[in-house]
């Protein structure tokens, strides 16, 4: 059906939104050079959905297109996507439906320009893991309030000074030395690693910040070289590196103790904020003047509920009682020492007592006599022989005998001639006869 004022075709009834979308995709499908065609393009707002899909946009100076990498794609990249790099894409274009735009399904994605530098790049990042220099244990804690900060930069980028002015508003004593350096071109890896390496014969540098502002990748890549690396790994001050935007990541920052995202992040980090330090010193003083006051309060009640206290009120009174207290113990204790002497008194005695009953001294005081011959107790009569000297001890003196008989009895002792008393041929009533005779029992228990 053709139009009236314009003599095109149309159709005899309208389409719905869907439906044209649905129409254009199957144009788009049909078009052989679309199926399959490479693109190049600087990638931007590049983000990574949950599900594993990866969007973005590839633009030029003329014009932009959305681009989407399905997760079965995606998974494939051994590099990381990031703004505002150049990209090689190869894929289709089709419609997406919902939103009525023109879309770019990327099945392959390579880096435009920089394919050779990516591959040095992964090259260099696994030799140098492998040699431990990204180890988390090799990591160092920062200063908590440096004294003195070195900046490794360019002197004239603006990168240095918002790190001063940052640093000069945090810590306004704080002393930096600047060691210049270039931070792109071909020169620029030798100077940056000279620039770390004299920041450790700096005398009082505590820490370094590495970096420079945003920029290109190429821009970057200095930070990328192995001398860099090695330097900022083998700096004898902790190392903070600030290279570029947050989503820029080089090798030094794997190299360093820290990386901030930006440098201005850097300075934020180093230096610590003397306003909220003064505060929490101020606060710190407030509570202990507080707590002194609290404790002093506290003391002064405890002392006046002392000086309430009869002690301090009478005190003459407390000491009299006491004194009295004192006195009457005292003759309690007189009294059983007394009672405790007399005791021990009573049974010394009463020992010494029978020590003299069993003293051979007491025996001799009863009547008793101590025979000896030659030096010798003599304690049989059989033991001493007529006319043989003998000494007899008394309890008061000593008699010095000679022997004229020699009377025994019979409990005990043998005949004469058993104990060695005359010949063969004597008997021993004849041997009696010879002597005096024989006392009663009771005086021949004596000498």
């Amino acid at each position: 059906m053709l139009s009236p004022e314009t003599g095109a075709l149309e159709t005899a009834f309208p389409f719905s939104v869907g439906q044209l979308n649905r129409y254009l995709k199957e144009l788009l499908s049909l078009d052989d050079l679309l199926c399959g065609v490479w693109l190049r393009g600087e990638a931007s707002n590049v983000s990574r959905h949950a599900s594993g899909h990866l969007y973005f946009t590839l633009k030029d100076e003329d014009g932009q297109l959305s681009c989407v990498m399905w997760q079965s794609d995606a998974r494939r990249l051994r590099f990381p996507v990031e703004t505002g790099a150049q990209y090689l894409a190869y894929g289709q274009v089709t419609m997406w439906e919902k939103q009525g735009k023109l879309q770019f399904v990327a099945d392959h994605l390579e880096p435009d320009g920089k394919g050779a530098l990516h591959v040095a790049y992964e090259r260099l990042k696994k030799r140098l893991h492998e040699e431990g220099l990204f180890d988390e244990d090799r990591k160092r804690p920062l200063p908590f309030i440096p004294r003195r900060v070195g900046l490794v930069t360019s002197p004239t980028g603006a990168a240095v000074h918002d790190m001063i002015r940052i640093l000069r508003e945090l810590h306004p004593r704080l002393d930096l030395v600047i060691l210049p350096a270039l931070v792109q071109g071909e020169s620029a890896p030798e100077s940056i690693a000279a620039a770390v390496r004299m920041a450790c014969r700096v005398p009082g540098v505590d820490v370094l910040i590495v970096g420079r502002g945003g920029g290109s990748a190429e821009d970057l890549w200095a930070f990328n070289d192995e001398r860099v690396v090695r330097a900022v790994a083998e700096c004898e001050v902790p190392v903070v590196t600030a290279i570029g935007h947050e989503t820029d990541l080089t090798l030094s920052d794997f190299a360093a103790d820290v990386r901030a995202p930006t440098p201005t992040a850097a300075a934020q980090i180093v230096a610590p904020p003397v306003a909220e330090l003064r505060g929490q010193v101020t606060g710190l003083l407030d509570a202990a003047s507080l707590a002194l006051r609290r404790r002093l309060s506290d003391e002064r009640r405890r002392v006046q509920v002392c000086l309430d206290r009869a002690a301090f009120a009478h005190p003459l009174a407390m000491t009299a009682r006491h004194r009295s207290e004192v006195e009457r113990h005292a003759a309690r204790l007189e009294g059983a020492m007394q009672s405790l002497l007399y005791r021990h008194r009573q049974r010394a005695l009463a020992g010494v007592g029978k020590l003299d009953a069993l003293s051979p001294l007491g025996v001799l005081a009863r009547g008793y006599a101590l025979v000896q011959k030659e030096g010798r107790v003599v304690h049989s009569a059989t033991q001493v022989r007529p006319g043989e000297a003998v000494d007899v001890r008394l309890s008061d003196g000593e008699l010095h005998c000679e022997v004229n008989a020699v009377t025994w009895t019979r409990r005990g002792y043998g005949s004469a001639v058993e104990n060695g008393y005359g010949s063969a041929g004597e008997t021993e009533e004849s041997y009696r006869l010879a002597a005096i005779p024989l006392p009663d029992e009771e005086e021949a228990n004596g000498v």
